[in-house]
């Protein structure tokens, strides 16, 4: 399955400096793009899973910095308040983050439409279901790469796709499971479905300009077990208390939908394209 080198440009590294001024790198973000209400308008928002936020919240850091390439050859971090990054107030269980802005002119970032994004319920529509190869972009542990962003490609497929969800530390969420390894540093990054350059349509066989991706979800985690649960045994001297399964939690697109409409950025677009209108009407 090749993969189109833009997609290797619409994430950047989640991370923070430690006292010393030593940065280190926890997940991974991506880039996403929604058009406005007026001619040539839109809005850039930064996407990452909410416990990365909160992680690095919770070890008292104000600052988030955003690693990006940049068109130099370069690298450059955009840094941003902790309390910028937009949380779901109402649901703990939604585990997605959305900064409203994305790196500057001077950084070499892709922006995802969001036309792209396949809510969970029109899978099947896109001929996407148990067994469809799927891949993410994202950060390899801390191997954020020395002179430039070195995202790492993984690939797997839909392993269930559970109509309640998915049961995780942090209660059920809206989330599905995929055979793959989501390594250290994954939290965040966009889970794709490529379909190549052939689908059907009613029955025939077309053929588009280019791969037909959609963006259908975002990784949360590896699905760890209870070693003690396996298999009826109780707990022994020799088990680890839990069980790396080879499964990740993948969140579904909904939420990421969800928080693309948050009440902040609804109120901060409506207030942009009154500007627009009213500029363009003088």
């Amino acid at each position: 399955m090749l993969i189109p080198k833009e997609l290797l440009s619409c994430c950047g590294f989640v991370g923070h400096k430690m006292a010393d001024g030593t940065e280190v790198w926890r997940g991974t973000a991506f880039y996403v793009s929604c058009p406005g209400g007026n001619p040539g308008l839109s809005f850039g928002y930064t996407v990452t899973a909410a416990h990365v936020i909160q992680n690095i919240i919770a070890k008292g850091v104000e600052k988030i910095l955003v690693r990006c390439n940049t068109k130099d050859g370069g690298v450059d971090c955009l840094e941003t308040n902790a309390s910028d990054w937009l949380l779901n107030q109402n649901r703990n269980n939604c585990d997605v983050a959305v900064l409203m802005g994305v790196p500057g002119d001077d950084a070499s970032v892709i922006m995802l439409n969001k036309d792209i994004i396949s809510p969970y319920g029109q899978l099947g529509e896109n001929e996407i279901g148990v067994g469809a190869d799927v891949f993410w972009t994202g950060l390899f542990t801390s191997h954020v790469g020395t002179t430039r962003n070195e995202p790492l490609v993984r690939t797997g497929h839909i392993a269930a796709l559970p109509l309640d969800g998915v049961r995780t530390q942090v209660g059920a969420m809206n989330a599905y499971l995929i055979d793959g390894i989501p390594l250290g540093g994954f939290s965040g990054a966009p889970v794709f479905s490529n379909h190549g350059t052939l689908k059907t349509v009613d029955g025939a066989i077309r053929t588009a300009k280019g791969p037909i991706i959609r963006l259908i979800g975002m990784i949360h985690g590896h699905f760890n077990i209870d070693q003690s649960t396996v298999e009826g045994r109780g707990a022994a001297d020799d088990m680890s208390p839990s069980l790396h399964t080879g499964i990740a939690v993948v969140i579904r697109s909904d939420d990421i939908l969800e928080m693309l409409t948050h009440h902040v950025i609804v109120d901060t677009e409506k207030k942009l394209n009154d500007e627009a209108s009213q500029s363009n009407s003088g």
